[in-house]
């Protein structure tokens, strides 16, 4: 094959490019780059006569791989169609393959026929794959060329693996370091020093980063601390020089000030020597402090420099541990795999690219593959790339757009896709929009048409073509403006200004979008889509929407639990597991499975029973995973799922693969047996209906009603998972991106070769401590050349319209409208939402809600009475969402981590982890054993830990118990001890729900509700983390964290609740007697014979906080 490269590019035409040589194609984004590969497979089976198994495909999703897979298969049956004879609804341009195979191939119609047909019987050997689908792939069929053990299985979650290596670290290496200097590396400065940030730092050198230290020399670790030491004494010398410079001079201090309006103000505020010192701290850099308080100001600008210097040691301190956690984080990491046999994602990859380096592959995968497709090239990587480029593959097709390149954290590298453009023979480019209307696709040309639009000389924006003919947005019968400008001042407008937009969209009959059906129709709540940069913001959206009444759903992973192909799948499973005549009927009753009503009926029920037991014994041999794919290819779902060009065989087929991933991955994370998985699907599915399940499937009616809704609901998604979407109105609040400066570590790609770092070159993926200079330049231009393409990728998604919001500050949206606004057209109006009055504001939105109950009404199960309209239900959760935080400086700092002074306090602090899933653990412990009965607790703790699979390691069982001990037997206020509780005297998880007033009601439930020495108390449990020793958990640390979170509130709540219950209950009940209060237990501070981690009101404290509340 020649290597010679190209000269310019070409336009692109998938009936007319040559199918040979290495080529590269620039899809903008809506130009049908999957219709134009599928369309060239079709040339290479009708002109080549190239069998599919021998066409490898690459892309980046499962949705992806599907939506290729859907395309080609039916492709090829239309194909056969045509080459039937049977002319009717067939794609133009598949009737001009078939028709240039045999008018300008020569080939005979029935060769043409006979090359149709073994495709059509060959489809399932189609080789369509994500990279790393690819490279199981290799890996598994080339096991000894590869050098990888058999049965290897993938580590989806390396979290547990990383908490233990982070906690070894953290006690061999960290907690050794002498108290002063620990605290100066741990507390002051940033980043700050933590064991959060530790399993942060190494997931990122997992993903592929690599932790590089400053350029330039620095000190050996021994001088480095000897000269730390001596600048902290410095520096803490120089500061009590300062406060006693003001103790003692105070006096003329306060004289001094008085010659000076600031100067004056400043001592004005301060009672003494100390206040000012605090005051002085951030005034010291101003004009009058130098004119009023010369020697204070050198006194402290002495102080600053030598804290300065001490922080430049600092960092250089913190590399060193960096790059001493990284050696060993790696190399634990990789003993670990090596003993569990198995592979992280970037393990398959890094395999699979050895193996072809070391020329082990090249000859079998020449073999298995002739033609080559990878698609979203953009996203790509040097090592996938030299694995792609290394196979001997012709024709070899990348594709992929440059502007949409958005995964630089998954190591997306467009240093690579430049490089494979220069050395490809032939470059095109694909520029004709088939997405969007004319006037939109006018007004992104118009858009991006600002100089240097990406801020990389290797990326340009070529104007792009639409299809002419295509009906526009109209409102009051005249075309929409395709952008639409909404200039906010703040987060709040934003999400105020989005929602007025919707709901002025939804109840605006004059507003119409095209509809195949009948010409135009009203604008519905699914035609729109908000994109936004975080799933946080997109809340924020949802929530705004909902107090309108407007039907609004976030599109996530977890969405695939709420489709009907989940609940499909459920019952596939549960009738592989009980293979009978009925679990198999409601199994297949599915069009994409191939039975009908008739098909049931006429079912061999002895041929599909010995199917379902094959299913069945692949399930328990070989996993979830190949009994699935199995089942596809034995009812040939994916031929199924596209005999119909439309979207809905599509998504049918998408999420079936990506349940079957979850799947994959659930059951190697929690190592389920096939029962034990059906359960916890059926969990997850009642969970996504919002309703609660056990062991089978119950609300059905609930889950079926949810993807009614949603399927008629305003879409909301993050910018990257929108790629390969499009919705006709697109909504694009929060594009006014600019630069992070919160982070304290810098990710990017090195521009040049790194000086005094071995092993490093241009174009390396790495992490550096942020601490200005070149590091920090390169990482600020590449997120900034990131953030440009972001706003490529969420503008290009609209059909109609678009609708952009600007919170007036700079970012890299700004030059985009300082240039538009500056030109105005027809292609794009403003509107300055800052103006409204809040006042006026509200009003406004009140009455433009969205009250289409008539379609969008909830349903109520039979027999129960509507709530009445405007009622609403609050709880804890809901009303804490409104309270304002607490202030800062209300809170102290943790004790500084010392050597644990036993081995349960190692594991109560360090290795029982924080989080809400230990939360659950420990309710649950609390929930089911029988306070007074110690005997049973091993038993209770050995149920729990089934439940909460390697929560808590093995070893770590007889901690539990001590915790047990710890929590029970200790002698709480008031005199309690509740190990003396008996099961008749206790009420764990006590649920309420009464009337607040008459529009309101409240629900909840109580931890624990008991009774002792004749009064009844409420008490709840807390794992809350408030440090790693136990005097984080005193009485004054308790009670700061009971009003950081607002707990005064929750049990505000639940006493109001218990009291109506026990004077219902109880004839001549009396609060003052019966009523004995609160506790807050904080389990991790409780120690037997201590009052740590004990939080206590007795009712009249409690009675009187109601009050307040």
């Amino acid at each position: 094959m020649s290597t010679e490269t190209h000269t310019d590019p070409q336009p692109f035409n998938a009936l007319t490019v040559p199918l040979q040589g290495t080529n590269l194609i620039e899809a903008s984004a809506g130009t049908g780059k999957t219709y134009s590969i599928a369309l060239m497979v079709l040339r290479l089976v009708l002109e080549q006569d190239r069998p599919l198994r021998e066409i490898l495909m690459v892309t980046f999703t499962n949705a992806a791989v599907a939506e290729l897979e859907v395309r080609i298969r039916l492709f090829i049956r239309r194909a056969y169609q045509y080459a039937c004879r049977d002319r009717t609804d067939i794609d133009s341009n598949i009737k001009a393959i078939v028709d240039n195979a045999i008018a300008q191939g020569g080939l005979p119609e029935e060769t043409v026929r006979e090359r149709i047909i073994a495709a059509v019987n060959a489809l399932d050997e189609t080789q369509i794959m994500t990279i790393h689908g690819f490279c199981t792939d290799v890996l598994q069929t080339y096991a000894f060329e590869t050098e990888q053990a058999f049965k290897s299985e993938i580590l989806t979650d390396q979290t547990l693996w990383i908490t233990r290596i982070c906690n070894t670290f953290w006690r061999e290496e960290i907690t050794t370091i002498e108290p002063d200097l620990l605290q100066a590396l741990v507390y002051e400065g940033k980043p700050t020093f933590d064991k959060d940030g530790l399993t942060g730092f190494v997931n990122g050198l997992l993903d592929g980063k690599v932790f590089i230290p400053r350029e330039g020399d620095r000190l050996a670790l021994p001088d480095l601390t000897v000269a730390l030491k001596d600048m902290l004494a410095q520096k803490n010398n120089a500061y009590q020089a300062f406060k006693e410079y003001v103790h003692r001079e105070y006096k003329l201090l306060c004289e001094a000030a008085q010659s000076n309006y600031h100067a004056r103000n400043l001592v004005a505020g301060c009672k003494g020597p100390a206040d000012f010192v605090s005051a002085f701290e951030s005034k010291w850099e101003k004009q009058y402090a130098a004119i009023c308080f010369p020697g204070a100001v050198d006194l402290f600008s002495q102080y600053v420099q030598l804290a300065e210097s001490l922080e430049e040691l600092r960092l250089d301190y913190l590399e060193y541990l960096y790059l001493k956690l990284q050696d060993r984080a790696v190399a634990d990491m990789e003993r670990l795999k090596t003993r569990k046999n198995v592979l992280g994602y970037a393990d398959l990859i890094h395999k699979v690219w050895l193996a072809v380096k070391a020329g082990r592959v090249q000859g079998v995968l020449a073999d298995k593959y002739k033609a080559l497709f990878i698609d979203e090239f953009q996203d790509t990587d040097q090592k996938q790339y030299e694995i792609f480029s290394n196979l001997v593959a012709n024709p070899v097709f990348y594709i992929g757009d440059p502007k949409q390149s958005i995964f630089g954290w998954r190591q997306a590298d467009l240093n690579t896709y430049k490089k494979a453009r220069d050395g490809v023979q032939h470059v095109y480019t694909m520029n004709r929009n088939f997405r969007s209307t004319p006037r939109m696709v006018t007004a992104l040309n118009h858009f991006f048409s600002i100089g240097d639009p990406f801020l990389d000389e290797g990326i340009g924006y070529i104007d792009v073509d639409a299809v002419p003919g295509k009906k526009e947005m109209l409102q009051d019968g005249v075309p929409v403006t395709p952008l639409w400008l909404c200039q906010c001042n703040n987060e709040t407008e934003v999400i105020r200004g989005v929602a007025d937009k919707v709901v002025a969209w939804l109840n605006d009959d004059r507003c119409q979008i095209p509809d195949g059906k009948t010409g135009y129709r009203r604008v519905k709540p699914s035609d729109i889509g908000v994109i936004v940069r975080t799933n946080k913001q997109g809340k924020h959206i949802k929530r705004e929407l909902s107090r309108r009444n407007v039907p609004a759903v976030i599109l996530t992973d977890l969405q695939v639990w709420n489709t009907d192909e989940s609940l499909q799948i459920y019952y596939l499973l549960l009738a592989v597991l009980s293979p009978n005549r009925n679990n198999i009927s409601r199994a297949l009753l599915n069009r994409y499975f191939g039975y009908g009503a008739e098909q049931i009926i006429q079912m061999d029920d002895q041929k599909e029973l010995a199917r379902f037991r094959i299913l069945k014994e692949v399930w328990e041999d070989q996993g979830i995973y190949n009994a699935l794919s199995l089942f596809l290819k034995m009812y040939r779902v994916r031929d199924y799922c596209s005999v119909e060009d439309n979207m809905e065989g599509q998504r049918a087929i998408t999420n079936y693969l990506h349940l079957m991933e979850l799947l994959h991955q659930v059951r190697i994370q929690k190592d389920l047996g096939p029962e034990e998985l059906l359960s916890w699907m059926a969990r997850k599915i009642g969970e996504s209906a919002g309703v609660a399940t056990t062991d089978s499937v119950s609300g059905t009616d609930a889950h079926v009603q949810r993807i009614e809704s949603d399927e008629n609901a305003v879409n909301i998604t993050t910018i990257h998972k929108c790629k390969g979407l499009s919705y006709p109105i697109v909504v694009a609040p929060f594009l006014d991106l600019k630069w992070n400066d919160k982070p304290t570590f810098l990710a990017f790609r090195l521009s040049k070769n790194p000086d005094g770092i071995e092993q490093m070159k241009e174009g390396d993926y790495v992490t550096a401590i942020k601490r200005g200079g070149t590091y920090e330049e390169t990482a600020k231009m590449q997120s900034a050349q990131e953030d440009r393409r972001l706003i490529y990728v969420s503008l290009t998604r609209a059909v109609y319209h678009c609708l952009l919001c600007n919170r007036s500050k700079p970012g890299e949206l700004k030059p985009f409208l300082e240039a538009a606004l500056e030109h105005p057209g027809n292609w794009i109006e403003t509107e300055d939402y800052t103006v409204v009055e809040p006042i006026k504001r509200l009003k406004k939105a009140q009455k433009k809600a969205f009250v289409e109950t008539g379609t969008f009404e909830s349903r109520n199960p039979s027999g129960v009475p509507p709530m009445p309209s405007g009622w609403y239900v609050e709880s804890f959760s809901s009303l804490v969402q409104h309270l304002p935080p607490v202030p800062k400086e209300d809170f102290a700092e943790p004790v500084a981590p010392t050597l644990p002074v036993s081995a349960y306090d190692t594991f109560i602090f360090e290795r029982l982890p924080k989080g809400v899933k230990t939360g659950l653990f420990t309710h649950a412990l609390f929930e089911e054993i029988d306070f007074t009965n110690p005997e049973g607790w091993e038993k209770v703790i050995d149920q729990t830990l089934r439940k909460y699979p390697r929560l808590v390691q093995e070893e770590d069982k007889e901690h539990l118990q001590r915790l047990m001990q710890h929590v029970l037997n200790t002698e709480l206020p008031d005199g309690v001890v509740l190990n003396r509780v008996r099961q008749e005297d206790k009420i764990t998880e006590m649920a309420f729900f009464y009337e607040q007033n008459e529009r309101s009601l409240t629900t909840g439930f109580v931890d624990l509700f008991f009774r002792y020495n004749g009064k009844f108390y409420i008490l709840d449990w807390k794992s809350n983390h408030l440090g790693y020793a136990v005097d984080n958990y005193n009485t004054q640390a308790v009670a700061r964290a009971v009003a950081a979170n607002h707990y005064t509130l929750q049990y505000s709540i639940y006493t109001r609740a218990a009291l109506r219950y026990l004077q219902q209950k109880i004839q001549d009940f009396d609060v003052e007697r019966d009523f004995g209060g609160v506790f807050y237990l904080f389990i991790r501070g409780m120690r037997q014979g201590n009052t740590t981690g004990i939080y206590y009101k007795n009712a009249a404290q409690v009675l009187e906080g109601i009050e307040d509340v």
